[in-house]
């Protein structure tokens, strides 16, 4: 295994892996000779944590992003019956598939290359939660198209992908934490229509930060 030597963790970061990552907390205090999240909080609320991290490759997944002007439009949508963190305008994306921590991407790119496909209508339509409408945690746009769905086969296929779910592509808008029953009858009663044409998707590469997750485009994958 590689390792990064000498990294200065702070505070903001140990709380913010708390949340996201379990493995990495764990593996901060195993090596900071910490038993316990509270301690490391407390430790870190004066100091930095200077310990040595595990190499973890690069977070990647495949999607395909919006126009920037419907972008912009679903940034402006109300979500009032909901409190919880909102998805970032500039995060907006249709998810394909998510590889996780991968430590070479090379391999990925060079197949995803031979996948021909050409461009292909796609709409977004109407609001929906993750796992209930009754207890929601996740508020999206539902997303539909045929194409998408045989462009996903192709992609599971060639890369040999094994998935423990049906493939649901949507457009997450936020991750609720709390929620007005009432007000979110109505909210899901809304209706939506955003069609586009999809030329191409991407890999992106998802960074961790203490103000969220950060994407970046590894590689575009366009219509041909």
């Amino acid at each position: 295994m590689r390792f990064m030597s000498n990294i200065v963790v702070p505070h903001i970061w140990c709380v913010y892996i708390q949340e996201y990552d379990k493995e990495l907390v764990e593996s901060f205090s195993r090596q900071a000779g910490i038993t316990s999240v509270s301690h490391i909080k407390d430790f870190t609320r004066t100091h930095f944590l200077n310990i040595t991290i595990p190499y973890q490759g690069m977070r990647l997944f495949l999607a395909i992003t919006l126009p920037k002007e419907y972008a912009h439009a679903i940034s402006r949508i109300p979500l009032t019956p909901f409190a919880g963190k909102r998805v970032e305008e500039e995060n907006y994306h249709i998810n394909l598939h998510f590889f996780g921590e991968v430590a070479d991407e090379k391999p990925i790119i060079k197949t995803l290359e031979t996948i021909s496909f050409k461009a292909f209508p796609l709409e977004i339509k109407g609001f929906s939660e993750f796992p209930s409408k009754q207890h929601p945690r996740v508020v999206f746009l539902g997303v539909f198209s045929p194409f998408l769905l045989e462009l996903h086969k192709k992609i599971v296929s060639a890369l040999h992908l094994s998935e423990d779910r049906p493939y649901t592509p949507h457009l997450t808008l936020m991750r609720v934490s709390k929620t007005n029953t009432k007000l979110a009858q109505a909210f899901f009663k809304t209706p939506f229509h955003a069609p586009f044409l999809v030329s191409c998707f991407s890999l992106f590469k998802s960074t961790l930060t203490p103000q969220g997750p950060r994407y970046s485009v590894v590689k575009h994958f366009c219509a041909h």
